[in-house]
């Protein structure tokens, strides 16, 4: 659908429709984009209305919650950095919504939470390649914290390096290829935010699909004319 106004709403966001329709419009949205906005706040309102939440109980735990439902069946506008545009309107709005709950995450949650806000506010990637670069930080983040209880300060390449052998004995080279691009991206930040001391990403070596790379083919002395 790429007409805004044909998007239907019911649940607590319905009234707000209209008035973020027009919000829309004067950013500069195109009606296919600013379509797809609004049918997303009508996949979260129906959420909510399922859920017996009003608008001021869209907190963040609620927001997030949302999101992890929306990534089993949509592969676009799936972060809670898609909201941003209608958070935005809501605070303009004054309209109040429930504080995220105290919590105190793990040291390596920490980091994730910290990493994706680079990768989307600095880098400014798309929310897809955030969430991908994200699933393949997060198992080494979590293989660590539970091998050590040392601070990530004391993160050496021999760490990285072992995890992404626990990796290849069950899976594809392939695979592993692309955890070491994540990998390098996690350590050039790490580096770059002062978390650790030592650039660690060049340490990595890059994935072959075989141990031993290219043989040379052997020379063969050219026939002679006859």
């Amino acid at each position: 659908m790429s007409d805004p106004v044909k998007v239907r709403v019911r649940g607590p966001l319905a009234s707000l429709f209209p008035s973020f329709r027009v919000r829309l419009a004067a950013l500069g949205y195109s009606p296919g984009t600013a379509a797809q906005q609004l049918q997303m706040l009508a996949d979260l309102s129906g959420w909510m209305h399922a859920r017996g939440l009003a608008i001021h109980d869209l907190s963040p735990e609620a927001v997030e919650e949302f999101f992890r439902h929306r990534r089993q069946s949509h592969r676009n506008l799936i972060t809670a950095r898609s909201l941003d545009r209608f958070i935005e309107f809501l605070s303009d709005s004054d309209i109040e919504r429930a504080a995220a709950a105290p919590s105190v995450l793990p040291d390596w949650e920490q980091i994730l939470v910290r990493f994706e806000q680079y990768l989307s506010r600095e880098r400014a990637l798309a929310p897809t390649t955030v969430e991908n670069y994200l699933n393949q930080v997060r198992p080494f983040l979590r293989w660590r914290a539970s091998r050590t209880n040392s601070v990530l300060g004391n993160l050496s390449v021999n760490e990285v390096t072992g995890f992404l052998l626990v990796r290849g004995g069950t899976e594809s080279a392939g695979s592993v290829r692309v955890a070491v691009t994540a990998l390098r991206a996690l350590l050039k930040w790490l580096y770059l935010s002062g978390t650790i001391n030592e650039a660690l990403a060049e340490g990595i070596c890059p994935v072959s699909y075989s141990a031993f790379g290219p043989c040379p083919k052997p020379y063969r002395r050219p026939r002679s004319a006859t």
